[in-house]
């Protein structure tokens, strides 16, 4: 199956994310839903929904928690994509002006962590442990990683610097990825749920 046909296959599914993801994008402070929704409507390809959606179909799971939870990562994904686009300067992603570019550094950062926040929000809402402590663990190791290249990239870096990257990586993995049966290795998508 070519990834086009795979798309195909979870188009209903990738119908609910995009639902999802506008409902949890209410917020009664209306210009945190309309930045929000200028950044996460700009022409991503929802990379992250498609492999959670398409892994959870492989181990046999079939429900609506997939949803919220690929608006977590879609969430987490932007807010970084955000903060990056303020470390680096850039002016543009995906083609259009980025947040920071037409509301200010100080502005791209806040709509940053409040997806950050509202990601965390949703996971703790999904009511399983494993689940919140997945992506708060993922969370965490991400920002590690950001500083580690930040630090590369000024030239201040150890030697060390991309050894650590992969080590934090390796760590996270061994501590994390299979704590599932070899039928189900992906815990977080347990029956019943």
């Amino acid at each position: 199956m070519m990834p086009k046909e795979m798309v195909g296959f979870i188009e209903d599914d990738l119908k609910q994310v995009e639902a999802a993801i506008a409902q949890h994008l209410q917020s009664e402070v209306s210009f945190i839903s309309d930045v929000a929704r200028y950044v996460l409507s700009s022409g991503g390809k929802r990379i992250r929904p498609v492999l959670l959606i398409l892994s959870a179909r492989l181990c046999n799971y079939i429900g609506a928690r997939i949803y919220d939870l690929s608006a977590v990562i879609e969430f987490i994904h932007t807010a970084t994509l955000l903060h990056d686009d303020v470390i680096d300067n850039a002016s543009l992603r995906r083609g259009n002006p980025t947040v920071h570019t037409l509301w200010g550094n100080e502005m791209a950062i806040l709509i940053g962590d409040y997806l950050y926040s509202k990601a965390m929000s949703l996971a703790l809402a999904d009511k399983d442990h494993l689940v919140m402590q997945t992506v708060s663990d993922v969370t965490v190791e991400m920002a590690k990683g950001q500083v580690i290249a930040y630090v590369g990239s000024t030239g201040d870096a150890s030697p060390d610097a991309p050894h650590l990257h992969f080590e934090i990586t390796r760590l996270y993995a061994d501590k994390h990825w299979w704590q599932g049966d070899p039928i189900n290795p992906f815990p977080v998508l347990r029956e019943g749920r």
